[in-house]
């Protein structure tokens, strides 16, 4: 048994080195308020994931082993089966001075959740939709009446039963209507005609045990805490929380029982996020409209985008992979062997994207990157980027570097 990496996270951050990097006790003292997590080798594909801070901190054991030998000598099975954990996002790569190698916890046999790209899919069709009043469904004139999105897909392609849509990088609610997915709330961000076919992705969780959804409006809570609806429980489950159409992963979150999750807003760009939706719903906001950002988790649930994905197989992967360089204004080089869904690291929006494999590494190309403008008169007024006129052209005054990761969710069993 060895160790095969150590995982530092904080955020959408993670950096992972090799235990030469630093001893154990440097880990706790410098990185304190970092996660950080240990990658075991045992053997062929076996690469369980330690939770180190957590192990460091309650096990006597191990308090005062300075070296990562003496910290493998007393590592016992009950010890690892543990502090074995749903891990965070992991790097495809591990960095140690100038020596960067891939991590080879990825099997070429691993199965990863089926990714599809509605719009590229001809056998796809995609159309306005209301589940209440049926009879607006692909009616132009009538769109805005329009909330949802209806996707009619061949059964032999997915499983919609554990398909999630993302529309325009916002995750919407899924709702399966006959031989149909349904994504709530998905006709507010495509409101243009064209926007139908464009920015339309479909995860299935299938080959991963497939997954069940929950809306935070059906759970019980209050302020930054809620509860599961009698009967659901997260047992055996890898669990993504999200909130307004963003995922959150283990370890930005925290499991207080079987049924329980904590979630701490601050730092979250709710704010940021509530306008982003609000920008991609109806293109402009009204003249000094405030939008209101609630801190409470609670308040936040009411929203049609914020749910539980509970995916059926705890032992799930998340490995990201940064991109090598920007080559061009929305194309990237990646590494060849990276995962398959592109957020954007700061919004947290799943962005549509098409891509080249080449022999060394695979190319990235992100359409439909609009430049929005505004007049300068008014940057000043809207510093944060909340309101704006609804009579001329605009620009984000938020002036966001776009930072993009790609990532794969892994079945490590």
């Amino acid at each position: 048994m060895n160790i095969l990496a150590i995982v530092e996270h904080r955020g959408l951050q993670s950096r992972c080195y090799t235990s030469s990097y630093l001893t154990p006790i440097q880990w706790l003292r410098q990185h304190s308020t970092s996660a950080v997590y240990l990658i075991l080798d045992i053997e062929e594909d076996s690469y369980p994931v330690l939770d180190f801070t957590k192990m460091m901190t309650y096990e006597q054991v191990l308090r005062g082993k300075n070296t990562w030998a003496s910290v493998l000598a007393v590592l016992t099975n009950e010890l690892i089966t543990k502090y074995k954990c749903s891990p965070v996002l992991i790097p495809r790569t591990i960095s140690d001075g100038s020596t960067v190698t891939l991590l080879p916890i990825r099997s070429k046999g691993s199965a990863v959740a089926s990714i599809i790209s509605a719009d590229h899919t001809a056998e796809i069709n995609i159309n306005y939709s209301n589940s209440v009043k049926e009879y607006i469904e692909n009616v132009y004139p009538l769109r805005r009446m329009a909330k949802d999105v209806i996707y009619d897909i061949p059964s032999d392609m997915m499983n919609i039963a554990n398909t999630l849509p993302i529309v325009h990088g916002i995750s919407c609610f899924p709702s399966v209507r006959g031989t149909r997915l349904l994504a709530e709330n998905g006709g507010r961000y495509s409101r243009n005609k064209r926007d139908t076919g464009r920015g339309h992705i479909l995860v299935d969780f299938t080959p991963i045990g497939g997954a069940e959804f929950i809306k935070l409006s059906n759970c019980s809570g209050s302020w930054d805490m809620f509860q599961l609806p009698t009967g659901k429980t997260m047992t055996d489950k890898f669990v993504i929380l999200v909130v307004e159409g963003r995922w959150y992963f283990p370890g930005e979150y925290t499991v207080i029982d079987t049924n329980k999750i904590a979630f701490n807003l601050n730092g979250r760009n709710t704010a940021q996020h509530n306008l982003d939706r609000s920008l991609t719903s109806y293109n402009y906001l009204k003249n000094t409209t405030q939008l209101s950002t609630s801190s409470s988790l609670a308040a936040l649930a009411s929203t049609e985008d914020s749910f539980l994905i509970l995916i059926n197989n705890s032992e799930i992967q998340v490995q990201y992979s940064e991109p090598i360089y920007q080559i061009g204004k929305g194309l990237l080089k990646f590494p060849l062997q990276s995962g398959g869904l592109l957020m954007e690291r700061s919004s947290r929006a799943m962005i549509d994207y098409t891509r080249v494999h080449y022999k060394d590494h695979s190319t990235v190309w992100i359409p439909n990157i609009v430049d929005i403008k505004m007049p300068k008169s008014q940057a000043s007024a809207i510093q944060d980027g909340f309101t704006k006129s609804n009579w001329e052209p605009y620009e984000d005054a938020r002036k966001l570097d776009p930072s993009y990761i790609m990532i794969d969710l892994i079945d490590a069993r």
